[in-house]
């Protein structure tokens, strides 16, 4: 993966490894490797850089200062500044 710009926090640094997808938030950024873990750099203000460990995932998403990520199993899980409600996921199950 190649990533340009502002690299002020590290966001623009990604760690070694292969990704499927990538999205950049407010000076920091998660991917889902090949293998389906999550990777997230950059800064962590508010711990949303602080990707779950354990489990695989299909997609993320970065936000301002929240990130939320689906899994496998089709479950959202959030995490980072809450304080808006950014991220009060829908009930159910969900599938890309």
């Amino acid at each position: 993966m190649a990533c340009w710009g502002r690299n002020d926090r590290g966001q623009a640094t990604p760690p070694p490894g292969e990704f499927s997808s990538v999205s950049a938030g407010n000076g920091y950024a998660c991917g889902v490797r090949t293998n389906g873990t999550l990777a997230c750099w950059g800064s962590d203000t508010y711990g949303k850089a602080a990707a779950p460990l354990g489990g695989t995932f299909s997609s993320v998403s970065a936000g301002n200062q929240h990130t939320c990520a689906v899994r496998s199993t089709g479950t959202v899980t959030c995490w980072g500044d809450n304080s808006e409600g950014a991220y009060r996921a829908a009930a159910g199950v969900f599938r890309p």
